[in-house]
């Protein structure tokens, strides 16, 4: 009867299982001692969520969807939201808490003579508990980053930010404890405008948001095709990531630290071309590990339209002009917006050359702003929209006439109507794109070597990969496959016992196994 009780058990388990049509899930704004807890649980359709549990581990708990909750001491913290729906359904997630905090002051400098403005940072670790942390200037890692910091030695840096006048973000993040961070904005005087114009700056028109998850151990999509302009969002659905360009320097790299769930990140891309990036706890330049690229393409069309951003304290009704390379854009001089900010729409050549512009008013010429601006390289094939393609071989069949047949998936973005596929350089086999990921049939000789095969964008050849896979040798007379072999204790059976080790972010739980002969140790 106990036997028969353990599967019937068993199988009401299963089916629960499958019958599941909620999940429960939760973000946070912050990690200091009181903190603001928001459900973002789902469920099916005609199913809602009828009821909300919160276990705070602490002795506390709360019935509210979206509590907040004040913890008493600076610990860690194992929180746990259970959810009911309307038909019967439950779920429930636990997210480890670990309260953290910063104490953050500076000041605002005046100009040097390089155009920057010097702020003075004072960081405090409120609740001893950051270890070290990472500082970031407008998505750029600060040199030296990341700073040792306890509740006895702050951090005290000075960051020289440009003097542009426009608002600039800086974000600190520990790095032990990824919900632990803070963000601060403050906006910079004008260094280059000496009178009523100031804040110069340009920005891509219009554009569309380009989402990217980050999960456990992956960017989803792992390629994101963009057009200057878009904003690439990254959203973390898992704690302990960043998102890290491959580029170090210059307006199209970024670091975001490692941030908890919860946080977001954007990207604005500035160049056309293919941009790797990488989880640093995680990853590698390169594509190693956990990785993913975005493909960022110029619009359609010869020129691209440019939005011209300042601001003016006096509206002369004269107007303005603008300068592109010292020549007036078509439709000089233009009409100020009454006081405040002022944005005109210019369309430029993508030609990858610097060119001067200009804002100066008409009433008084001597007031003017000026800075120079590299284009996008949309010329020559720079604004071809970027090809991606890679594929892996699997799955091997039997042998037929000394051949095998090969499962072959192609991955592919902004690619043509399909690709050709080349075996040891012989002749192409098309086959159309069945979407971004597309799963053929391949025959592949059977002798035991290495072969080449060879995937090729039928739209733009130099939109190629090649994988190399050594083939089974159908010559062989027979295979043995499936062969293991076990210790064997005094009776002829299996000795050894199974331990388990789990692979946790940054962690081997338990981390010391101590095993015998026979043991197996599973990961």
């Amino acid at each position: 009867m106990k036997s028969l009780f353990t599967i019937v058990c068993f199988v009401v388990l299963a089916m629960r299982v499958e019958s599941q049509t909620c999940q429960a899930l939760f973000s946070f704004d912050n990690t200091n001692l009181t903190i603001h807890f928001m459900d973002q649980s789902t469920h099916s359709a005609n199913n809602p969520i009828t009821t909300w549990f919160w276990d705070f581990d602490d002795g506390g708990t709360s019935t509210l969807q979206n509590p907040i909750h004040t913890f008493a001491n600076p610990d860690h913290y194992d929180v746990n939201l259970t959810i009911h729906t309307q038909n019967g359904c439950t779920d429930n997630i636990e997210i480890r808490i670990e309260i953290c905090d910063f104490g953050v002051s500076y000041s605002i400098g005046n100009c040097n003579s390089n155009g920057q403005v010097p702020v003075p940072f004072n960081i405090t670790d409120l609740f001893d508990n950051a270890n070290e942390i990472e500082v970031t200037l407008d998505g750029q890692s600060i040199p030296g980053s990341p700073f040792e910091i306890d509740i006895q030695n702050p951090v005290n840096i000075t960051l020289f930010v440009p003097g542009n006048g426009l608002t600039h973000t800086v974000h600190i993040q520990s790095t032990d404890i990824a919900t632990c961070g803070k963000t601060v904005q403050f906006v910079t005087d004008d260094c280059s405008s000496n009178c009523f114009l100031s804040s110069l700056n340009v920005a891509f028109v219009g554009g569309t948001t380009k989402n990217v998850s980050i999960s456990s151990d992956f960017f989803s999509p792992q390629t994101v095709a963009i057009t200057l302009g878009d904003l690439v969002h990254f959203t973390w659905q898992a704690g302990g990531h960043s998102t890290t360009s491959d580029a170090t320097s210059g307006p199209d790299s970024w670091n975001s630290g490692v941030l908890g769930n919860g946080s977001t990140f954007d990207v604005s891309i500035h160049n056309p071309g293919t941009h790797h990036y990488y989880c640093q706890p995680h990853g590698g330049p390169g594509g190693v590990g956990m990785s993913g690229q975005i493909l960022s393409n110029c619009p359609s069309g010869s020129s691209l339209p440019l939005a011209v951003n300042f601001t003016t304290t006096i509206a002369n009704p004269a107007g303005y002009n603008i300068l592109w390379s010292n020549i007036p854009v078509a439709g000089s001089p233009f009409q100020y917006a009454g006081v405040g900010p002022q944005s005109h729409i210019i369309n430029i050549a993508g030609d990858g050359q610097t060119h001067s512009l200009i804002v100066r008013d008409v009433a008084d010429p001597t007031c003017e702003l000026q800075m120079n601006y590299t284009t996008p390289d949309c010329g020559q094939g720079g604004g071809n929209p970027v090809c991606s393609i890679s594929g892996t071989v699997t799955n091997f069949g039997g042998c037929s006439n000394n051949n095998v047949s090969a499962t072959l998936t192609v991955n592919s973005a902004n690619g043509g109507s399909g690709f050709n596929v080349s075996i040891d350089n012989g002749p192409n086999t098309s086959y159309p794109y069945t979407g971004n990921t597309t799963i053929v049939s391949i025959t592949l000789p059977g002798n035991g070597a290495n072969h080449a095969v060879k995937i090729t964008d039928n739209a733009n050849p130099t939109c190629t990969a090649t994988i190399n896979v050594v083939t089974p040798n159908c010559s062989l007379p027979c295979g043995i496959t499936n062969l293991t072999a076990t210790p064997a204790s005094g009776n002829g059976g299996p000795s050894g016992i199974i331990h388990t080790v789990n692979v946790q972010d940054f962690q081997f739980n338990p981390s010391v196994v101590n095993i015998s002969q026979g043991d197996l140790v599973k990961w």
